[in-house]
């Protein structure tokens, strides 16, 4: 019986930490979000009014943007997809817009970027959606 005592606390000794090991990677992961949506608009601005002398520039900064979104998706975060349907669990509705080409709850804009992280939610889309 105490064998059987000592197997059930490590294997629940193992799954705490795993937990705390994945809500750790999950809090450090959304502390860095800001910084890639940030870079993304950075990069759609200077793409709106790009010259030549910029345009080196822009291309090295769309290749830290890649090069970081595919570390992240490596770790496991995947950004969220705003079309379709608005789903309460995936995405924040900040506008309710009329719109006759729409059905109610489709959504129509993203406004912000959303992200998971293991199949939890580090960020909801925000979004606008039909009424």
């Amino acid at each position: 019986r105490m064998q059987a005592d000592l197997q059930n606390m490590k294997r629940r000794t193992e799954k705490e930490r795993m937990e705390w090991t994945s809500t750790m990677q999950a809090d450090v992961l959304e502390k860095l979000l800001p910084f890639v949506e940030d870079l993304d608009r950075a990069i759609e601005t200077a793409q709106a009014n790009k010259t030549e002398q910029t345009q080196a520039w822009l291309n090295g900064f769309e290749l830290i943007a890649k090069n970081l979104k595919k570390t992240l998706s490596n770790l496991g975060v995947e950004e969220i997809v705003a079309a379709g349907q608005f789903n309460p669990e995936l995405h924040e509705a900040l506008m309710h817009v009329q719109s006759p080409d729409h059905s109610s709850g489709t959504i129509i804009a993203l406004l912000s970027k959303g992200f998971t992280f293991k199949g939890k939610v580090l960020k909801h889309a925000r979004v606008s959606v039909a009424q």
